[in-house]
């Protein structure tokens, strides 16, 4: 199968598995960002669930970061210190959930089942609906603690290497 062909493919297994609309998961999680260096695919569902599990692990890692930062990092020193205690335990939660959905994909990929593929997708579409909106309270906070920062403008150079 040509990879151009994804969206129709993905129809007629939409329509067998009850999945969520092709355009909802593209939305969500940029199915074909890759798509000019691809010439088939043989495993519609399979390439789907593993770009959510992709995007949903961009998540995971910037999460540990902000509970666990780097010390070589002064960004994510920074901005791990936006966040009260009581906002890193729920952040803490969130990682919890968004970490179980990315290691179940790690288990299906030694499956290769389709139909397991497929219910990943459905269930995992439902609860990343819905954890994105947590994660975006987080998020979303972050270029205005930055711009309260800027105007604080510290009188010395903050780096302490």
């Amino acid at each position: 199968m040509d990879i151009k062909d994804l969206p129709k493919a993905y129809e007629a297994l939409q329509k067998k598995y009850t999945l969520p609309a092709y355009h909802d998961l593209n939305n969500e999680f940029e199915l074909l960002y890759i798509s000019a260096s691809l010439v088939s695919l043989d495993f519609p569902l399979r390439f789907i669930r593993r770009r959510m599990a992709d995007r949903i692990g961009n998540a995971v890692n910037y999460l540990q970061a902000l509970l666990q930062p780097n010390p070589g990092s002064l960004v994510l020193m920074r901005e791990s210190s936006f966040f009260s205690s009581d906002e890193k335990l729920k952040i803490g939660d969130l990682l919890q959930q968004m970490i179980a959905l990315e290691r179940t994909s790690f288990v299906l990929d030694l499956q290769g089942d389709e139909k397991q593929d497929a219910h990943y997708i459905h269930e995992t579409f439902k609860q990343w609906i819905s954890l994105k909106k947590i994660y975006a309270t987080f998020i979303a906070r972050l270029p205005e603690h930055w711009k309260q920062q800027e105007e604080k403008k510290p009188t010395k150079n903050p780096y302490v290497g």
